[in-house]
C-alpha cells in the first residue's frame, strides 16, 4: 500500500519552511513511500500486551493554520469537535473563540470571544456538538450556552451550583455533554466537606436545561474522583526541606491516584500502579450512570528502570526552579549564591522512587470514546509512543507521535491532532487511520 501525503487546505509563503521542519514527524508517524500496514490482529479483542498490539499509520489528510497570517493561524487550540457533517469546530486560546471549518478547510465562521456577557466566555471553554448544535461551558463563571450550528447564540445561562446529597457537602458542576433528549449532563469540577463523614457520599450525575435549570439527577458516583478529592488515608509524598535558607521540593515518581474522565453515559477510569517487575499494568474501565461496570480491562507492558540519569535530572530540575514558593520561603533563584550541584546532591539523597518506570504519562479521552493512552518517554524524546483503546474497552493498536502532537478528536477512521512546529505555531491535522 503507497501512502501519500494530501495537498494542504490553507498554505502561505512558508510552505516550502513548513514541509522541510515537518519531514521529520512525518517519519515518525511511521508514514513511509511505500509499504503496507501491519495487518490486522485476528484475535484483536483478546489482546492484553500492549506489544502484541498492531502498529498502526497516519496519513495526513488536512491540515489548518498558518505560520505568519493571524486571521487563518492559532495562538493555542484548546479543544476540538467534529458535527456528524464532518464540520470541525476548534477552540483557539487567544480570544476564547470557537472557529468554524468545513470538512474541506474552508473557513465557515466563528463566534464566543472574550467577555463575560451571554454567549461570551471568561475561560477557555469546553464544547461540543450534537444534534446540529453547540454547547459550551465556561468553567470561570459557571455559564452555559447554547449555539446553532452556524454560531448563532440560542441561550446562555449560569448553572447555580448544588448541595451534596444528605448536606454533607457543596459540589460545583459543570456539563461534560449533551445527551439524546438535548439536556446537559453534568460533572463535579469542585467538591466541598462540610465534615469527616463527607466523602462517604454519593455525588450526583445532574441532568440541565438550556435555561440553566436542574431537571433530574442521571446517576451517581460513589465519591469524587480521586484527583479532585484524593480518599482518605493518601499520603500525596510531598515533602519540601531546607537547603542553604531555601526550601526545596524533593522530587516525587508519578501519583498512583487513578484518573476519571466523565462522559454523558458514565465515565472512564485509567488505574496506573507503580510497576512491581520488568512487566507493569494499567486497567481501563468503563462505568455506567447507574453505578454498574460496563467492561474493566487490565494490559500489560515492559518497564524500565529508574536509573541513576533519571534521578539526577529529576534533582536537577528542581534544584534549580525559580520563583517557586513552598510553604511560605522562597525556593531560591539560581544565581551565584545557590550553589546548584550542591543542592542537586542533597536532593539526590532524599529521593524515593519505585525501581521501576511507569509506563503511563497521560491520556485522552476523544468525544466518540476512544481513550488514546500516552506511554512515558524519556525527556527530549523526539516522538512519544501512544496506544489506543477502542469504546467497547478493546486494544486497538499502537504508535508513535511527535512529541508536540495531541490527540483532541476522533473517530473509527480519522483523527484530528494539534501540532506545533520548531517556532512553536499550533496547526490542526487530519490523519487517516491506517492498519
Amino acid at each position: 500500500m503507497r501512502y501519500t501525503l494530501r495537498p494542504r487546505a490553507v498554505m502561505n509563503p512558508s510552505t516550502a519552511r513548513l514541509r522541510q521542519l515537518l519531514l521529520p514527524a512525518v517519519s515518525a508517524l511511521g508514514i513511509s513511500a511505500c509499504g503496507d500496514a501491519a495487518p490486522p490482529v485476528a484475535d484483536a479483542a483478546d489482546l492484553r500486551h500492549v506489544e502484541d498490539a498492531p502498529r498502526l499509520a497516519l496519513v495526513e489528510e488536512l491540515r489548518l493554520g498558518s505560520f505568519d497570517d493571524p486571521e487563518i493561524g492559532f495562538t493555542r487550540i484548546f479543544q476540538v469537535a467534529i458535527d456528524e457533517m464532518g464540520r470541525m469546530y476548534v477552540g483557539d486560546g487567544s480570544d476564547y473563540e470557537i472557529r468554524i471549518y468545513g470538512p474541506d478547510g474552508t473557513p465557515l465562521g466563528r463566534f464566543g470571544g472574550r467577555g463575560d456577557g451571554p454567549g461570551e466566555f471568561s475561560s477557555t471553554p469546553s464544547f461540543g456538538v450534537r444534534a446540529g448544535r453547540v454547547w459550551a461551558s465556561d468553567f470561570r463563571n459557571g455559564r452555559v450556552s447554547l449555539f446553532s450550528a452556524d454560531g448563532e447564540l440560542l441561550s446562555s445561562r449560569v448553572i447555580r451550583d448544588g448541595w451534596i446529597p444528605a448536606r454533607t457537602g457543596s459540589l460545583s458542576m459543570q456539563p461534560v455533554g449533551m445527551d439524546e433528549e438535548g439536556l446537559f449532563v453534568t460533572w463535579p469540577k469542585g467538591v466541598r466537606y462540610s465534615g469527616e463523614t463527607g466523602r462517604d457520599a454519593p455525588l450526583p450525575r445532574i441532568r440541565i436545561d438550556a435555561a440553566g435549570e436542574t431537571v433530574d439527577t442521571a446517576g451517581f458516583l460513589s465519591g469524587p474522583p480521586p484527583r479532585l478529592v484524593p480518599p482518605e488515608g493518601y499520603e500525596s509524598g510531598f515533602r519540601a526541606i531546607e537547603i542553604g535558607g531555601s526550601r526545596y521540593q524533593v522530587p516525587q515518581p508519578p501519583t498512583r491516584l487513578p484518573m476519571w474522565y466523565g462522559r454523558v453515559d458514565g465515565h472512564l477510569t485509567l488505574e496506573t500502579p507503580w510497576p512491581e517487575g520488568p512487566e507493569g499494568t494499567f486497567t481501563v474501565s468503563r462505568v455506567g450512570l447507574d453505578g454498574d461496570t460496563v467492561f474493566s480491562h487490565t494490559f500489560t507492558y515492559l518497564t524500565e528502570p529508574y536509573t541513576d540519569r533519571d534521578l539526577e535530572e529529576a534533582a536537577r530540575s528542581n534544584a534549580e526552579r525559580q520563583n517557586m514558593f513552598i510553604g511560605g520561603m522562597p525556593a531560591g533563584a539560581v544565581g551565584d549564591s545557590v550553589d546548584t550541584r550542591r543542592v542537586t546532591e542533597r536532593l539526590l539523597d532524599e529521593i524515593d522512587f519505585p525501581p521501576f518506570r511507569p509506563d503511563i504519562a497521560s491520556a485522552v479521552d476523544t468525544p466518540d470514546g476512544h481513550l488514546w493512552v500516552q506511554r512515558r518517554g524519556e525527556s527530549g524524546d523526539e516522538t512519544r509512543g501512544w496506544v489506543i483503546i477502542s469504546p467497547d474497552g478493546r486494544l486497538r493498536g499502537r504508535l508513535e507521535l511527535p512529541a508536540t502532537s495531541r490527540p483532541r478528536a476522533a473517530d473509527a477512521d480519522h483523527v484530528w491532532m494539534t501540532e506545533t512546529d520548531d517556532f512553536d505555531v499550533p496547526w490542526l491535522v487530519r490523519y487517516r487511520i491506517e492498519g
